[in-house]
């Protein structure tokens, strides 16, 4: 890559972890809100039913989003190792870490929602 083309790629990257972290946020906030008007709805009081851990979901689904990256990441050094050029161009790079992250949270739920 360019030096021009990795400095946008760095600055898409960074913009695209400030969304995931943002995305993690609310939609934990929403579920948790979604859950205590639950517990208010059926008389139940919130405060006394609510877990200590509020950050260990978050934190889950943070590591699992760095795990689809840093796996885009290897699968993307293998493609230019094997000499694939269709890969090696932006459009190709940012697709190979959004289906690496996506493929990884959504094994992530899957097998989330088996245990649970």
């Amino acid at each position: 890559m360019t030096t021009k083309t990795s400095e946008y790629f760095i600055i898409a990257l960074t913009f695209a972890i400030m969304i995931f972290f943002f995305l993690a946020w609310l939609f934990s906030h929403r579920a948790r809100h979604r859950e205590t008007m639950m517990m208010i709805e059926k008389g139940m009081n919130p405060h006394e039913h609510r877990g200590t851990n509020r950050w260990g979901l978050t934190l889950h689904k943070i590591g699992v989003v760095l795990v689809g990256i840093g796996a885009g990441s290897a699968l993307f050094w293998i493609f230019e190792g094997l000499g694939i050029q269709s890969i090696n161009s932006q459009p190709g790079t940012l697709a190979v870490f959004g289906i690496c992250t996506g493929a990884a949270l959504l094994i992530d739920d899957r097998l989330g929602n088996k245990e649970g």
